[in-house]
């Protein structure tokens, strides 16, 4: 979808380039030109955003349905509580994974697509048959900056891991008192 409305977008432009160069000298195919183009690049970038924001929420969907899982059926095994636990406390676990999720989105949103469309090229014949092409590089400096991802804030890993870990000493417990029972019993 997003390649579709890329090849819209660059046909629209590139008629408007070749309306500019069959006008000659005309004082307005500047303006019409950049006006089109302009437009163009602004619907590109609304409803390649709207697309993409789809795209992005479906998988967030899908990664918390899967979690949602992962975590009910942990319960049925301390061993892969335990490890779910220790994985969200060392930041390795499904809150992590939100976040660099959230920050790559963020990240491409605002610096990665302004890159990847810094430049455009136009080609067309101008009157008396000549060739003419256009390059536009816009400014990019404010752009080149690398990503750089952060850990999840502890405060938003804490409230997932308090209930397991209160689990993990009740079984703990739970089989403590069970084995000494038994104990108790085989000696006595």
């Amino acid at each position: 979808m997003v390649s579709k409305l890329r090849v819209e977008a660059t046909r629209k432009q590139q008629q408007a380039f070749e309306s500019y160069l069959s006008a000659g000298q005309s004082q307005t195919a500047n303006e019409d030109f950049n006006r089109v183009r302009q437009e163009s690049v602004e619907e590109l970038s609304t409803k390649r955003r709207e697309i993409v924001a789809r795209l992005w929420d479906e998988k967030s969907r899908d990664e918390r349905s899967r979690e949602r899982l992962v975590s009910i059926f942990s319960v049925l095994s301390p061993t892969a509580m335990f490890n779910d636990t220790a994985a969200e406390l060392a930041w390795t676990g499904y809150r992590q994974r939100e976040h660099f999720v959230h920050e790559s989105r963020n990240y491409d949103e605002r610096i990665g697509r302004k890159l990847a469309e810094s430049r455009q090229a136009f080609y067309g014949k101008a009157q008396g048959g000549r060739i003419g092409a256009l390059i536009i590089k816009d400014a990019i400096k404010p752009y080149l900056m690398p990503f750089k991802g952060s850990l999840a804030p502890s405060r938003d890993i804490l409230p997932d891991v308090v209930v397991p870990i209160l689990v993990l000493i009740t079984y703990s417990a739970l089989w403590f008192l069970a084995s000494y029972i038994a104990f108790v019993r085989i000696i006595f």
